[in-house]
């Protein structure tokens, strides 16, 4: 059985919280690494993932949790560079940023860490991006 097979009948349908969120950010990676070598998916069935991610994450996580935050810098990249749905990419990294920054200064030194890397990942391609509108 493929990873991809394992994730999507196996233990996506049977998972909850924190862990299914995990496995549709897992299964869409595998899927854009798998598209670039056979391309056979179409885009928006990897992006359908990252949002089910997003959507559990943003339901689930505080803002500044590392997997929600990941999610949000892939997401907001997939609108960005495959998509083209600049708007999109740009209000999901400013939504992060704005969220996130109020519970940064709560974390104990290693989340922090953590978070304001990923925060970061995310400001520079919000800024790029707003400089080409």
């Amino acid at each position: 059985m493929n990873l991809y097979k394992l994730l999507d009948q196996n233990l996506i349908p049977y998972s909850s919280g924190l862990q299914k969120i995990t496995y549709l950010k897992l299964k869409a990676d595998y899927n854009v690494l798998y598209n670039d070598v056979q391309p056979i998916l179409d885009i928006q069935s990897i992006v359908s993932d990252y949002e089910m991610a997003w959507n559990l994450s943003y339901s689930l996580l505080c803002p500044t949790h590392p997997l929600r935050l990941n999610v949000a810098y892939l997401l907001s990249n997939y609108y960005y560079f495959k998509l083209r749905d600049i708007n999109k990419a740009i209000d999901l990294a400013k939504l992060s940023i704005n969220e996130g920054i109020d519970k940064l200064s709560s974390l104990e030194l290693n989340d922090y860490k953590e978070s304001s890397l990923s925060m970061q990942l995310i400001y520079y391609d919000l800024k790029a991006w707003e400089s080409k509108q």
